[in-house]
């Protein structure tokens, strides 16, 4: 029997979406993490802290529209008006979150980070900073020794140089002066705003993020949004509220940006903080780090017997986390095309069905899924222990799903995240954050990649919920039909 935690939800978005909440034991004991505010979370008056609130199907409508401005988007400006920056329980922050693990590892004290933007761009300001660049220090990546796949060519990659970027940021010293940065900003925005400029005092906001030159065009619709709002507002803001506020606004104008091609399907409050999730297709999604094994082949299981966290995205289009998940939606595609082979490296049907997919799906899986499915799926059916799970746990099931086209996102903006380099942030030796531009160098050339565990976005010290992302068979035939099609 399903626990209160455990219940479905129903969402619906043209066809049904169920979620649960993830027990917390499981979670961290799972993923080696402790959840933000676990203990307290555990006491039993507070039985219901992990539900959703207020998630609400056709999330995109008008009135929706107006539920989350009352909900959550009002609350926020009205804090930021009133410089109400103590109110830890009041105002409900974006995943991941108004509190993240400290530096230290696992077991270390939590951090309050601040739940309005403007709070978190003063705390970011505390980090080392790493060096803008598109062109970030590359070292090669390692190559499979193993690679039985005779007519597909292994992909060449490259590894982003964490260790270098982050030697180099620990030799230089942080030289920002926050205090006549935030005045030289805020006289920055008044200029603009009495030369009725709003979309450049936006875009000057955005800027300070990353300390970046580069314009940013927002949706017409959310600047014009945004702009009504400050309008309504003008009465009540001053010299000593106006940067709160327009970090608010900022936000909530490149949110909107960010996500006006989505297909958002819930929204609301989940375990303290405010999540949309939205579906995207699988072949829009770049990966952006190598997987590690173990973790991989239990995602690949877990498919078909648990749920699936959405994948967190940025701006780019690129994983902030979830590549395991990533690639693992892959290999189920891929076996499941295979279903009619054994899934034997020995076996010529299989191998040359394994090449039909990739081929087909070269531009969706790019370099780096192309690497990561392969390499890995090789060792698990080259491994009888990993190839028996595979065979008594997922194939009887690929006769029973389809094939995973869409799956469920989070989105998380890479400029205004607080990204540190994870191992000089676990081992407590120094806060430093990582550069915007390289998850946008990635998203330009895609054979760049980082080496597993590089970067740390808080993601996994917060919940989000779980859904169901293998649906009944009924789309089995579309992707054979579409590389059958090529090769007629």
């Amino acid at each position: 029997m399903k626990t209160a935690n455990e219940q479905n939800h129903a969402l619906t978005s043209g066809c049904c979406w169920s979620f649960i909440t993830p027990s917390i034991d499981s979670y961290e004991q799972q993923k080696k993490v402790r959840v933000v505010g676990s203990q307290a979370r555990r006491n039993p008056v507070q039985s219901n802290w992990a539900r959703a609130i207020g998630f609400s199907e056709n999330a995109t409508s008008d009135l929706s529209r107006t539920q989350k401005w009352h909900i959550y988007y009002k609350i926020r400006i009205e804090s930021a008006l009133n410089q109400d920056f103590s109110a830890k329980e009041k105002s409900v922050s974006f995943f991941p979150g108004h509190t993240i693990p400290g530096p230290g590892g696992s077991n270390c004290h939590e951090v309050y980070r601040g739940s309005l933007m403007f709070e978190q761009f003063l705390n970011l300001n505390r980090f080392k900073a790493t060096a803008g660049t598109l062109n970030p220090p590359c070292t090669a990546a390692p190559s499979y020794q193993f690679w039985p796949w005779p007519q597909i060519k292994q992909p060449e990659l490259f590894f982003v140089d964490m260790k270098t970027i982050g030697q180099e940021s620990l030799d230089k010293p942080n030289h920002l002066n926050i205090d006549q940065h935030l005045l030289d900003l805020k006289a920055a925005c008044q200029q603009l705003l009495n030369e009725n400029a709003f979309a450049q005092v936006l875009s000057t906001i955005r800027q300070a993020w990353d300390r970046s030159e580069k314009e940013t065009n927002y949706d017409i619709e959310a600047l014009a949004a945004a702009q009504r709002i400050f309008n309504s507002y003008k009465e009540r803001i001053n010299n000593d509220n106006l940067l709160p506020v327009l970090f608010e606004l900022e936000a909530l104008t490149s949110y909107a940006t960010y996500h006006q091609d989505s297909a958002i399907f819930a929204t609301g409050v989940f375990s303290s903080n405010w999540v949309e999730a939205a579906l995207r297709p699988l072949g829009s999604i770049k990966a952006t780090e190598f997987c590690v094994r173990e973790r991989l082949l239990d995602e690949v299981i877990n498919l078909t017997s648990k749920r699936f966290a959405p994948i967190v995205v940025n701006e780019f289009g690129s994983v902030s986390d979830g590549n395991h998940r990533l690639t693992s939606c892959w290999i189920w595609n891929l076996l499941k095309f295979t279903s009619d082979c054994q899934w034997s490296l020995e076996d010529e049907h299989f191998q040359q069905k394994v090449t039909r997919f990739i081929d087909e799906f070269a531009d969706e899986l790019g370099p780096i899924s192309t690497h990561e499915v392969l390499g890995h799926l090789a060792f698990f059916l080259s491994n009888p222990e990993s190839r028996s799970r595979l065979n008594n746990q997922v194939r009887r099931l690929t006769e029973r799903h389809g094939f995973i086209f869409e799956v469920p996102v989070v989105l998380l903006p890479e400029y205004s995240s607080s990204t540190v380099i994870k191992d000089l942030y676990d081992d407590g030796r120094a806060t430093v954050r990582v550069a915007p531009s390289i998850y946008q160098a990635m998203s330009a050339k895609r054979s760049l990649v980082l080496p597993p565990r590089a970067s740390y976005h808080f993601t996994d010290s917060a919940l989000l919920p779980w859904f169901s992302v293998l649906t009944s068979a009924t789309n089995t035939h579309k992707i054979s039909e579409q590389i059958n099609s090529t090769r007629t």
